[in-house]
């Protein structure tokens, strides 16, 4: 698929004056049709607005994945101001800036800005379910911040006093019990037990009750809290896999309970999103997770992940395929082998080269687990390859006959002709 690209002055003029209205105050309909009457766009100048819009929510979810939050921030702003009428950009703006308050300790400037863009949405568009579940989950989320805020106020105010107590009675018992001071010189002190002592990082138990369906099944590979530098953290490996649906979108919470099973904290968790391939019956996808917390991991007892938006296909999608050629740079391990497939082979025509997106098909077909693969991809030695390194050391390995998608994207010279071409890949690092 190309798309014309159009450098006017024209759509110059049309953007500066879209920039005018601020992110919380969109134009009107009326508003916008009055400067469409004044700045005519051709359809070739349309299509390039169009382009623009994606690819600015390409490079703001890129960002978004390696937490650039800002980086991240500058590109959807971006889309916001050039598709002013749209609700869903405005509701992704405010996810980001709530991610963003997330990992900066909740702060409060991230997050009132976040809903007053959630709530300029439903102003656009007051039926709009992705701003009302924003929303709703923002207040749920702000409810068990709002529960615990004090907690970590009183918490050393308590310990003190028990130290100073302790304190007292050891010194008062210390001058008649020779033998109990011999004790601590032997190394147990009496203010501090073992069991008192946490470790910088500790595996958690997971509750996935609400996941348990049918439809796909869901492995958590790995669970911990802990700390670094004094900062508490969560982290989550896993995979997800569906069996009879096809899944465009998902969204989770994960919750972290203590003892009395009260919550401590809530994080959304985006899995599948319009950047995201779409998941067919027998794909799975990588689960990764690791947030900062507000508050101390020692008093949470277990994390609780629970289902909070899914968009589901209406139909079986109609993509075109094609089979790219396999080649090994490195020795063949027996009995290991990869199947590999491209989908959705998409050309667009951009400023000053051709940009390539396709979805990476690889089934692990004949090894117990992948956990580092790496490979290069070209359409022909007249091209440079392009590394590509979908499973890496730390992430969810790939199990025997699991198949999973990536989005793969390459630029080319806009004078490249690369509809025929063969997709070409080469292995370069398999580990297990």
């Amino acid at each position: 698929m190309r798309k014309e690209a159009s450098n006017s002055e024209t759509l110059k003029r049309y953007i500066n004056r879209l920039k005018k209205w601020p992110e919380d105050k969109p134009p009107t309909p009326i508003d916008l049709n009055s400067l469409q009457r004044e700045i005519r766009l051709t359809s070739a100048e349309k299509d390039r607005l169009d382009f623009l819009v994606e690819n600015h929510e390409r490079r703001a979810r890129a960002a978004l994945d390696t937490n650039a939050y800002n980086q991240a921030i500058i590109e959807m702003t971006k889309v916001v101001q050039l598709s002013p009428l749209d609700p869903a950009s405005r509701v992704e703006l405010a996810s980001i800036y709530l991610q963003k308050s997330l990992e900066r300790g909740y702060r409060r400037k991230d997050r009132l800005r976040a809903v007053k863009l959630a709530k300029t949405a439903l102003i656009l568009n007051p039926a709009d379910t992705k701003a009302k579940l924003f929303l709703r989950n923002y207040r749920r989320m702000n409810s068990d911040f709002s529960a615990i805020k004090n907690r970590k106020y009183i918490l050393p105010i308590i310990l003190l006093a028990g130290i100073a107590g302790a304190i007292a009675i050891w010194q008062r018992d210390l001058p008649s019990n020779s033998n109990a001071a011999a004790r601590n010189s032997s190394g147990t002190f009496p203010l501090v037990s073992k069991q008192e002592v946490f470790p910088e990082t500790r595996t958690i138990d997971v509750d996935i009750v609400d996941l348990a369906s049918d439809d796909w099944e869901t492995e958590i590979i790995q669970a911990e809290v802990g700390r670094r530098n004094d900062d508490s953290f969560v982290k989550i490996l896993g995979k997800l896999s569906t069996s009879k649906e096809y899944v465009e979108g998902m969204r989770l919470l994960v919750k972290g309970k203590d003892v009395s099973g009260d919550t401590r904290f809530t994080i959304p968790w985006t899995i599948l999103d319009n950047d995201s391939p779409a998941m067919s019956p027998g794909d799975s996808t990588s689960l990764t997770l690791f947030r900062w917390l507000v508050d101390s991991e020692i008093f949470i007892d277990k994390l609780e992940i629970t289902l909070s938006d899914l968009e589901l296909l209406q139909e079986k999608p109609k993509w075109d395929w094609k089979n790219p050629v396999l080649v090994w740079d490195i020795p063949r391990p027996e009995g290991v082998s990869i199947d590999a497939r491209i989908r959705r082979f998409e050309l667009i025509e951009a400023y000053d080269r051709l940009v390539l997106t396709m979805e990476l098909v690889l089934t692990n077909s004949g090894m117990l687990d992948i956990s580092r693969l790496s490979m290069n991809i070209s359409l022909g030695s007249d091209f440079p390859n392009f590394f590509y390194n979908p499973v890496k050391a730390g992430s969810p390995p790939m199990s025997m006959e699991e198949r999973r998608v990536w989005i793969v994207t390459m630029g080319f010279p806009l004078d490249a002709v690369l509809v025929d071409r063969d997709v070409i890949i080469r292995i370069t690092e398999l580990g297990n």
